[in-house]
């Protein structure tokens, strides 16, 4: 799919709500996020919302009356187009779903798969949570995946305000694997490299997906910045730093098949930053939990609904898909 053709994106206003463009619509269904089509009522709208400096494009599904609200967070390389899965789960337990896509990913303005300094996305995360806090009446919970997780983990410890009641993340990202490798190359490569290609690693079991990602998502970087990986090595040492926070409800899902971050290793820290953490290991289930096989993704999303809806009755009944 040509996705330059979808850009400038429209304004996403909520005072204003307006109908998705044609070419949105068609980019909607390219990757199976066009609910409205297959979930009775459900609406869906899309644009871009100013913050912190950027255009940040924006999804916002709603049921027919007012709902508790699903952030929904990506990963590096990822878009909101890849999150279907969740989405849709979220929307058949009655959320209003609300997902965006980073700085420089997806649809979304910025530098190619780079930041300089992880505190970006925390800002815009802090004006996304604002612009979209009259979209429901909570309480407001979150699913993130790997990055979007240390963005959600900064977002906490950087500020007093705790808008989640719950909160999953899945395969968090502290440091990644061989993170002393990439450290060194990083120093030999100082001043000399600002990109280095992208190799498609095998973080998920499902066949057509990692086929997809390779060879047909256009949204897809080939590259991996070098500035973002000074960015996520200054975070790592903000959150070494950091006071842990007790108190807040959050349940880590990690597969033991992760080949991308050092899970083990930021599953203690994190354990230690978060104290009281509910965590569950899916065995051998690989990275990117939100797009693993069925029966893994079936796993995990029965772990969501446990601990998200545990003493909630968000619909009387779930949503059933359009013929």
């Amino acid at each position: 799919m040509d996705v330059s053709q979808l850009k400038p994106l429209p304004a996403l206003c909520f005072d204003d709500l307006t109908p998705a463009r044609s070419r949105d619509k068609d980019y909607f269904a390219f990757y199976g996020i066009d609910f409205e089509n297959r979930l009775d009522g459900v609406e869906h709208f899309f644009g871009a919302l100013p913050v912190a400096g950027h255009q940040i494009a924006t999804h916002y599904y709603c049921q027919a009356s007012r709902s508790p609200i699903l952030y929904v967070m990506h990963g590096y390389f990822d878009h909101v187009g890849l999150f279907s899965h969740i989405i849709d789960w979220g929307l058949q337990q009655g959320y209003a779903v609300v997902a965006f896509d980073l700085p420089g990913h997806g649809l979304s303005d910025g530098e190619e798969a780079s930041i300089s300094d992880f505190e970006q996305y925390r800002k815009v995360l802090e004006g996304v949570l604002k612009l979209t806090s009259c979209c429901g009446d909570g309480p407001y919970h979150l699913v993130a995946q790997s990055t979007g997780c240390a963005i959600v983990m900064d977002y906490l410890q950087q500020t007093s305000y705790r808008p989640f009641e719950k909160m999953v993340f899945l395969a968090p990202l502290v440091r990644p694997v061989h993170w002393w490798w990439i450290r060194l190359q990083m120093l030999l490569g100082r001043g000399t490299m600002q990109t280095v290609k992208r190799r498609f690693v095998r973080n998920s079991h499902d066949e057509e997906f990692l086929q997809f990602l390779a060879e047909q998502d256009s949204l897809q970087a080939r590259i991996i910045s070098v500035p973002w990986l000074h960015a996520l090595k200054m975070w790592i040492k903000r959150f070494h730093t950091a006071q842990p926070i007790s108190g807040l409800s959050l349940m880590v899902i990690q597969g033991t098949g992760d080949g991308t971050v050092d899970w083990r290793y930021n599953l203690r820290l994190i354990e230690r930053k978060f104290p009281g953490l509910i965590l569950h290991k899916i065995s051998h289930a690989r990275h990117h939990m939100a797009n693993e096989s069925e029966p893994i993704r079936r796993e995990f999303l029965s772990l969501m609904e446990a601990y998200l809806l545990q003493g909630k009755n968000l619909l009387q009944g779930k949503k059933e898909p359009q013929e």
